[in-house]
């Protein structure tokens, strides 16, 4: 600032007098000394630009429209790979917990859909080998009727008794007879361990939607953070409780308004 002063007071100075009464060529001290002040006017160019009709200088909104984040793509981002939207926010701590939950999801699916079409194979294997039953392509009803009976003449015998039960040969793929009742104990326990893997398997079917709910949300609520558009505790929030030994609802989700 004072070497501002101090510079347009030297130019007055040697130019004050040229404007009296005479015009008198520049002196080599008034040419050097004004290329002095303009020169600064000359590099601040390089980082401006300015337009003829506009005064105003240029800004270049590039940069900023790059990082512009999309709400739309935030939550496509979440709802497909659960912590894929808060990565894209940038929380890529919060990211990896939804990964590693994503990942856990799908193998324990994977872990128990597989376990689950072993022991139906021994089932059927087994049921083969000790009642010579045949459950290829056979429902869940008549592998419960197999274990729930003797032999298909106990099953025909019993089913008198009501009307809407079918009659069935006892002959081919709907015949069966246990050589002991431990042998039927025995199907029965291999049939609910597979029926068990399998309900398992939806069940982490299950924690996989749900990871993207909590996901959407999540990231939902982080991009209105970061666009201060909420504060504090304004907004939604939601609990979630999983009980994978519940009778009734396994995973329960609350939406609590902020309102």
């Amino acid at each position: 600032m004072l070497r501002n002063v101090l510079v347009a007071l030297l130019i007055l100075g040697v130019a004050a007098p040229s404007t009296l009464a005479l015009d008198l060529p520049e002196s080599p001290i008034q040419t050097s000394m004004l290329q002095e002040v303009n020169s600064p006017i000359l590099a601040d160019q390089d980082e401006w630009s300015f337009d003829e009709d506009n005064p105003e200088p240029a800004v270049d909104t590039d940069t900023d429209s790059e990082g512009e984040k999309s709400l739309a793509k935030t939550l496509l981002l979440s709802a497909v790979l659960p912590g894929a939207g808060e990565y894209y926010l940038g929380q890529k701590t919060k990211a990896s917990y939804f990964f590693a939950a994503e990942a856990l999801t799908w193998i324990g699916f994977a872990s128990f859909r597989t376990y689950g079409n072993w022991k139906r194979d021994d089932m059927i294997k087994y049921a083969g080998d000790y009642a010579s039953a045949d459950l290829e392509n056979k429902d869940d009803e008549f592998e419960d009727w197999v274990g729930f009976y003797d032999g298909v003449d106990e099953f025909n015998s019993l089913g008198r008794a009501t009307d809407d039960r079918p009659y069935l040969p006892a002959t081919g793929d709907t015949y069966w007879q246990w050589e002991s009742s431990a042998q039927r104990a025995v199907y029965r326990d291999i049939k609910n361990s597979y029926r068990e893997n399998h309900r398992r398997a939806n069940f982490m079917l299950g924690i996989a939607l749900a990871n993207r709910i909590i996901s959407v949300i999540d990231s939902w609520r982080s991009f209105r953070h970061i666009k201060s558009t909420i504060g504090g505790n304004d907004g939604w929030s939601y609990e979630l409780k999983i009980d994978p030994f519940s009778k009734g609802d396994k995973v329960h989700l609350t939406l609590y308004p902020g309102f």
